[in-house]
């Protein structure tokens, strides 16, 4: 399957965006600051 260079970054990104996502929302739902 060829993959080329453009979409290997986007994917790269994409996971980073999902980290960061998740960090921030496990963060949100642990301490509230509302």
């Amino acid at each position: 399957m060829f993959v080329d260079k453009n979409t290997k970054r986007k994917t790269k990104i994409l996971e980073k965006f999902n980290e960061l996502y998740r960090y921030l929302t496990s963060d949100f739902k642990e301490s509230p600051n509302d």
